[in-house]
């Protein structure tokens, strides 16, 4: 009974969420092309984290000079009673190297396990200084899922890749997701209280202006969206509108390159609006999704529209509209002789 019911589940599921877009019209023919594009951007993953952790490590030498008190998190248990100075240059000398190899053979698991490892000890030594660097945290992840890349030549080991690979992909957007979420929630918890919240006209203005106080800061963008918070107001709603349902284009592989434009713009916003830069999430964006291997080529055309979650329906009906052919007049049957 549950076997005859799993070709109906599967069904429902790409239904709602892939909306029956397939990576190409034969994916089993592209599947080769997409385990090279994926093999291709794990290397090009670890050549980037290499320079992310390069580029790290001169900040976290200055941030442990001195011995200053730890509150060790759990991965750094073990590293109790040894100095912290030392621990932090050779654990991020180990890690950068690691990723170096991990780019030269990407089949060694060994390689792939131990930047995973020696990347959570870099990230933890910040962490055990009350500070949480949120840049860290797509490296650990999509790093993690790398781990069980397998290996192989057959048409089950390249799916397999793909699928792994399709995996990170889902992680970093289901975060986007999550950070929808909670801006969606406060919103509603707003309206039921009765008070301004994220729905509010000027809920980005607002948030910009208290920022600027706050930190003594210009953005480029920032002040005129305090002047004109109803210009910001839509694009609050859209940004919140584009991170709940980011998840959603992990299973719509004609979005991937669209999505992940869009949300690099968002990051660039940030700068913008913020003076906040998010360099690495762009990177990672930039490596699994705008180059993402399941990119279907025909990606620009109307029917794509109808993959967007939730207004896909919609726009779907007025294709349908402007596809109706036009029918010449039907001639008066009863006209005079």
């Amino acid at each position: 009974m549950i076997q005859k019911r799993i070709p109906h589940l599967v069904r429902s599921f790409r239904s709602l969420f892939a909306a029956n877009d397939r990576y190409g019209d034969s994916p089993i023919r592209g599947l080769s092309k997409a385990h090279e594009r994926a093999t291709q951007n794990t290397r090009y993953f670890y050549l980037a984290a290499a320079l992310y952790v390069w580029m790290c490590l001169p900040q976290w030498h200055q941030a442990v000079i001195g011995a200053p008190p730890l509150e060790h998190v759990w991965p750094l248990y073990w590293a109790a009673d040894i100095p912290i100075l030392p621990l932090m240059d050779t654990l991020g000398v180990i890690s950068a190297t690691l990723a170096i190899l991990a780019f030269w053979k990407p089949d060694v698991i060994l390689f792939r396990i131990g930047f995973t490892l020696s990347f959570l000890f870099c990230a933890s030594v910040s962490a055990s200084l009350g500070a949480i660097n949120h840049g860290h945290h797509e490296w650990i992840w999509v790093s993690l899922v790398f781990i069980f890349l397998p290996s192989g030549t057959t048409r089950v080991a390249k799916l397999s890749y793909c699928l792994t690979f399709a995996t990170a992909q889902a992680l970093v957007l289901m975060f986007y997701t999550m950070a929808g979420f909670w801006k969606f929630a406060e919103g509603i918890k707003s309206l039921i209280n009765g008070v301004p919240g994220n729905f509010s006209p000027d809920a980005l203005a607002w948030t910009l202006a208290d920022r600027m106080a706050q930190t003594n800061t210009s953005p480029l963008l920032g002040p005129f969206f305090v002047d004109y918070a109803i210009l910001a107001w839509p694009l609050f709603l859209c940004l919140m509108y584009v991170q709940i349902v980011s998840i959603v284009i992990a299973f719509r592989p004609s979005m991937h390159l669209v999505w992940a434009g869009i949300l690099v713009a968002f990051h660039t916003g940030t700068f913008l609006l913020m003076e906040i830069a998010f360099p690495t999430h762009i990177v990672i964006l930039m490596l699994l999704l705008i180059a993402s291997p399941f990119q279907r080529e025909d990606w620009l055309r109307p029917q794509t529209l109808t993959l967007l979650p939730l207004f896909g329906g919609l726009f779907a009906y007025l294709l349908s509209l402007f596809a109706r052919p036009i029918l010449p007049p039907r001639e008066n049957a009863q006209c005079a002789i």
